[in-house]
């Protein structure tokens, strides 16, 4: 428990809308070269080593409303335990840039409280309240109460920092015109951490202020060294990015009845080279010594991977659809277990790590913690 204690937290977003761009024809898609990374205040936004403290939200807590206004959608939302979750709500959107609201819930969801917005709306928000980014929003996660990035779709600067729970924003990186879209996340509390992108891999060694190309390979490079049973392409899918050296791409064949036959690839050596480490068995395709069985039944919207104590990477996969379930893996990613009570019958949302021992999952119908690294989960939310 002692050395279990000392690794650094890690915290892994997972977003399943997102995905990733490639080519067809199997060839490398190459990250766009890295711009500058130097963070720049947007909004009233506050920085690192900036001293004057940022505007405390009043307290608009809304007992038993809907977090988000009768004019607005849910466009993203993040959980970071039973209790925390932070949601964002859109408006009409003109020229790259939406009315936006980004609300909080500390009890569960009973009350919310308005962190920041804009006012670009028909509805005025009041002058006291902290300036969120303009444009629409990609996705939005959390490590802890405090840090927390949000990427936007516009052709600026699309990935923003909050060291105070969402009340201010600091622009951190441009990705491109391309927007930041982002299908997993992670930055561990020592600051290393890794990100899939609409641009290829990127990881950072300073919790996530600068970020740099992981590797070169593309989703569709690795994919396409294999091809599906029935002998068509594989198609990316969720792929895992976990520090400079270790990550994981899932690649799709053909699906119905519920499955989706998949591939897990890993590399350990920052990309260099790419193991075949499971697939379905759903069609019977040939054995082969050393792959093991990847999880069977829906799309995987869910990848997660912690660091090591001893020897191989934890991991836990997440299925959406009527074959859904949450699966786990102690050999980083050959050999894969339901992880109990989370079987098929619950398709999942999202799975995120907070810490090596404390995660959440979000289901359909319901929403389920650990403190225990995923050995019991208890259903928090109906």
């Amino acid at each position: 428990v002692a050395v279990r204690a000392a690794i650094p937290l890690l915290v892994t977003l997972v977003l399943v809308a997102a995905t990733t761009a490639c080519r067809s024809d199997g060839a490398a898609v190459h990250p766009s070269p890295d711009p500058s990374t130097t963070p720049s205040p947007v909004a009233a936004a506050t920085t690192r080593g900036t001293s004057a403290a940022p505007p405390i939200p009043q307290p608009r807590t809304a007992v038993g409303v809907p977090p988000c206004e009768s004019h607005m959608s849910q466009t993203a939302q993040f959980t970071l335990d039973a209790a925390t979750r932070w949601i964002v709500c859109g408006g009409a959107a003109a020229n790259m840039a939406q009315e936006k609201r980004i609300v909080r819930t500390t009890d569960g969801g009973a009350s919310w409280r308005l962190m920041s917005g804009n006012g670009l709306g028909a509805v005025t928000l009041p002058a006291d309240v902290p300036q969120s980014p303009s444009a629409g929003t990609g996705f939005i996660f959390f490590r802890d109460q405090d840090n927390g990035w949000l990427t936007t779709s516009s052709a600026g600067p699309n990935l923003y920092h909050t060291r105070d729970g969402g009340i201010t924003w600091a622009s951190v990186r441009e990705f491109g015109s391309g927007g930041g879209r982002i299908a997993n996340f992670s930055v561990s509390a020592g600051g290393s951490g890794g990100a899939d992108t609409y641009f290829g891999p990127l990881i950072t060694d300073d919790g996530g202020d600068t970020w740099r190309q992981a590797h070169t390979a593309s989703p569709a490079a690795i994919c396409g060294m294999r091809e599906a049973v029935n002998g068509q392409p594989l198609v990316p899918d969720v792929a895992f990015t976990l520090n400079a050296t270790s990550a994981w791409q899932v690649c799709n064949g053909d699906g119905g009845m519920g499955h989706r036959e998949k591939l897990l690839f890993g590399t350990v050596d920052g990309g260099v080279t790419w193991v075949l480490l499971s697939r379905t068995n759903w069609e019977r395709p040939a054995p082969e010594p050393g792959v093991g069985e990847a999880p069977e039944g829906g799309s995987a919207v869910g990848l997660v991977f912690l660091e090591p104590l001893i020897g191989k990477h934890e991991g836990f996969m997440g299925l959406d659809g009527p074959m859904g379930g949450l699966y786990r893996t102690h050999d980083g990613g050959v050999t894969w277990a339901v992880s109990p009570p989370i079987g098929p019958q619950y398709p999942i949302l999202s799975v995120t790590f907070t810490s090596f021992f404390k995660g959440v999952v979000v289901t359909r119908d319901g929403t389920f913690v650990t403190g225990t690294e995923g050995e019991s989960w208890e259903k928090k939310q109906p």
